[in-house]
């Protein structure tokens, strides 16, 4: 009879499993608000990036300014990595990461199709 238990719990351990599903969030829930190049993103540009001696004109750190829309339009996927620190040089330099409503609103305004608004 004991011998019976051991199979039935193990049994039943497994068919009480439950699998994880993840949420897929559309675009739309992600980004409720259209995010505009000149109201949203030169200031989160202007405060954390392009302040003296990182990439405005004057310093062109590491050869990048970001200051007008094409010059953030060309690299906009090199600098959502940096903010979300997913790459070797994680931005800004030396200092925390941006707040994740920083980095959402950038990466909003990227897949909105990087408009010049």
């Amino acid at each position: 009879m004991k011998y019976l238990i051991v199979p039935i719990l193990f049994f039943v351990t497994l068919s009480c499993r439950k699998d994880k599903v993840e949420e897929i969030i559309p675009v739309e829930e992600e980004c409720p608000e259209e995010r505009s190049f000149s109201d949203d993103v030169l200031p989160i540009l202007s405060t954390n990036c392009s302040t003296s001696g990182c990439h405005n004109a004057g310093s062109q750190s590491g050869g990048y300014v970001f200051e007008t829309h094409q010059q953030v339009d060309q690299h906009a996927d090199i600098m959502l990595a940096a903010m979300r620190h997913e790459t070797s040089s994680p931005m800004p330099q030396g200092a925390p990461k941006l707040t994740d409503s920083l980095i959402q609103t950038f990466d909003c305004w990227i897949k909105q199709g990087k408009l010049n608004n």
